[in-house]
C-alpha cells in the first residue's frame, strides 16, 4: 500500500521535443500489509533481450508491447496555474501566447485608481516590468486581479510573471519602447524572484541626443542624458480644474552640441529642481538622466516630466562617463544652441569676454549672473583647501554632502542621516584672479574645476600637505598662468550679511602663460 506518491517532472525536453512526459513514482514511504491479495491475470518478467537502454522491443515478441511507456497522444496546454516550464525574454512575448514565463523587475508602480464607465465601476493599477535583456513593457491590471495583485508587487523588486493576456499598446499611454502590454488575469501568478541586481537593472534608457529631438512626434517620449545648465525659481500655476502645482525650467545640454528647456512639473520641480539647484549652487554642473520626458511643440521644442518620470542625477552608468570627460573638456560649451525657442541660460555677457572691473560691478542681486574672463592665478589658499563629503550612493547619485566627525572617529551625514566609516575629499579651493583691470580675491573652486586647476585630486594634495615644501610646490605651478574662466556671480545672505561670491564654473589654461611681472 503507497501512502504518499510524489509526482516530479524528469523528462528531458530537447530529447522527447517537448511532446512527451515523464513521471516518477517517488515512494517516500511504505508499509508492508501482511494480508494477501488474489492473483490478477498471468504475469510473467519480460525477457532481458526486450530491454537494452533506452530502446525497447528489439523482437517484438508476442504478448510483450512496443514500447516501455504507453502511447498517450500529446495533449494541448491550456492556461492554468501552472508557470510556463521556461522563462523567456520580454522581447520575445507576441500576441498569440497565452501560457509564458518572464523574469524582471517591477518599477513606476501606479497607485490604485477608479474609473466609472457604462458597464459600471472599477479599479486599475499599473506598472512597468524590465528584464536584463533591455526589454521592458506595461503590466495593466483591472478590477478583481487589480486587488488580488496590488499588495503583492512592490517598485523595485524583481518577480517571475507566468500568463495572462498579451495585446497590443495603446499609443497615447505608452511611454515605453515596446508595442505590447501585458493584462494580468485570473490564470496570471506572480512569485518574488531572488536575483542579482546588476543582472536585471532599475531601468533601461533609450537615450535620444536632444539634437534629434525635433524630428519626433509631439506627444511622444524620451530618454535624455544631459548636463544641467541652469534652473529657474520655483513658481505656482493654477490648472483647469483650479488646483495648483508647482512648475520651473531647466536648460539641458548634451554631446550633440544642442541644449533643450525641460520643465519640472509637481514633485519633480521639488524635490528634483531642489536637489539641481543644491549642485548648481556649489556650483557644480550635475549630469541629468531623465526616462520617459515628454515632447511639445511649445516654444519650439521643449520637454515636460510627467508622473512616471524617472530621474537620476549624476547616475553611474557608462553612458555618464564620456559626458562627465566632456564637461570637463574645452569642447563643453555652456552657450549650445538651443531647440527651444525660450531659453534659460547665462545672459549675453557670457558670449564676449568680461574684465574684473565689469565682475565687481556685478553681483548686485540673489540671481546668478555670469561672465567670462581672462586672468591671472595670483595667490592659492592650501587653508581648508577640501572638506570631506559623503560617499554614499542613492538611486545612482552620490550624495556629496558635508559629513560631521563623532567623538568615537566616524562622521555622520545629516541628508542621509547614518553614520559614514569612510569619507570622500572634495575641494573647496580658494583663489585670487587678477587682470589688468583689477583683482578677485576669495574666488572659489569645487571638486572637478579645481582638480582641472590644481592637477591632482584633493585626497592626494592632503596627503601632500604633511610635507609643506610638496603642496607648495604644486601651487607654485600654477600660481603666475594665464587661464579663461567662466565665472557664476552671485549676492548671498550669510548670517543677515550680503556678501559677493565668485564661484568658478570652467577653467582653460592658455597657451602662452607668462609670469607675472
Amino acid at each position: 500500500k503507497v501512502d504518499e506518491i510524489d509526482f516530479r517532472r524528469s523528462a528531458n525536453e530537447e530529447d522527447l521535443l517537448g511532446l512527451l512526459l515523464l513521471r516518477t513514482v517517488l515512494i517516500t514511504d511504505m508499509n508492508i500489509s501482511k494480508e494477501t491479495y488474489p492473483q490478477v491475470g498471468s504475469p510473467s518478467r519480460i525477457p532481458s533481450h526486450v530491454v537494452q537502454g533506452k530502446q525497447a522491443c528489439v523482437d517484438h515478441p508476442e504478448g510483450v508491447p512496443k514500447t516501455l511507456f504507453p502511447q498517450t497522444p500529446p495533449q494541448k496546454i491550456y492556461a492554468s496555474s501552472r508557470p510556463a516550464s521556461k522563462a523567456i525574454f520580454i522581447n520575445d512575448l507576441n500576441t498569440t501566447m497565452r501560457v509564458w514565463s518572464i523574469e524582471g523587475r517591477a518599477v513606476a508602480k501606479n497607485s490604485m485608481q477608479t474609473y466609472s464607465n457604462d458597464n459600471g465601476n472599477g479599479c486599475f493599477f499599473g506598472f512597468d516590468f524590465v528584464d536584463g535583456r533591455g526589454g521592458e513593457i506595461r503590466v495593466s491590471c483591472f478590477n478583481e486581479i487589480a486587488e488580488k495583485f496590488y499588495g503583492t508587487i512592490e517598485n523595485e523588486q524583481t518577480y517571475t510573471i507566468s500568463n495572462g493576456r498579451i495585446g497590443k499598446a495603446k499609443e497615447k499611454f505608452n511611454n515605453l519602447n515596446s508595442t505590447l502590454e501585458i493584462f494580468l488575469s485570473a490564470a496570471s501568478i506572480v512569485r518574488p524572484l531572488h536575483v542579482n541586481d546588476q543582472i536585471i537593472p532599475l531601468h533601461h534608457f533609450h537615450f535620444v541626443p536632444i539634437k534629434d529631438i525635433p524630428g519626433r512626434p509631439a506627444g511622444s517620449f524620451v530618454d535624455i542624458l544631459g548636463v544641467v545648465l541652469v534652473i529657474s525659481p520655483r513658481s505656482t500655476i493654477r490648472r483647469r480644474d483650479q488646483t495648483e502645482t508647482f512648475k520651473r525650467t531647466v536648460q539641458v545640454e548634451d554631446m550633440s552640441g544642442f541644449s533643450v528647456s525641460i520643465t519640472l512639473w509637481g514633485q519633480h520641480s521639488t524635490v528634483l529642481g531642489e536637489e539641481l539647484e543644491e549642485f548648481l549652487s556649489i556650483p557644480q554642473k550635475p549630469v541629468l538622466a531623465l526616462k520617459t520626458a515628454r515632447i511639445s511643440s511649445f516654444n519650439g521644442t521643449s520637454l515636460d516630466t510627467i508622473s512616471t518620470t524617472k530621474w537620476f542625477v549624476n547616475p553611474m552608468i557608462p553612458e555618464s562617463l564620456p559626458l562627465q570627460e566632456w564637461i570637463a573638456s574645452d569642447a563643453f560649451n555652456v552657450l549650445a544652441p538651443s531647440i527651444t525657442n525660450r531659453v534659460l541660460g547665462p545672459p549675453s555677457a557670457l558670449s564676449s569676454p568680461a574684465t574684473i572691473a565689469q565682475v565687481l560691478q556685478m553681483g548686485n542681486t540673489d540671481k546668478n549672473e555670469w561672465a567670462t574672463i581672462t586672468a591671472k592665478i595670483t595667490d592659492i589658499s592650501l587653508d581648508n583647501f577640501y572638506y570631506l563629503a559623503c560617499p554614499l550612493v542613492k538611486n545612482g547619485t552620490q550624495c556629496r554632502k558635508k559629513v560631521q566627525e563623532l567623538e568615537n572617529g566616524s562622521w555622520f551625514c545629516g541628508k542621509c542621516n547614518i553614520p559614514i566609516q569612510k569619507c570622500d575629499y572634495k575641494y573647496a579651493l580658494r583663489v585670487t584672479l587678477q587682470d589688468s583691470t583689477g583683482e578677485l580675491q576669495s574666488v572659489t573652486a569645487f571638486d572637478e574645476t579645481a582638480e582641472n586647476i590644481m592637477g591632482v585630486k584633493a585626497e592626494d594634495l592632503q596627503f601632500l600637505s604633511i610635507d609643506d615644501g610638496a603642496t607648495t610646490e604644486i601651487a607654485d605651478q600654477v600660481i603666475g598662468h594665464e587661464y579663461q574662466f567662466t565665472l557664476s556671480i552671485k549676492l548671498e545672505t550669510y548670517r543677515e550679511k550680503k556678501q559677493f561670491k565668485c564661484v568658478i564654473i570652467k577653467s582653460h589654461k592658455l597657451e602662452a602663460a607668462a609670469s607675472l611681472p
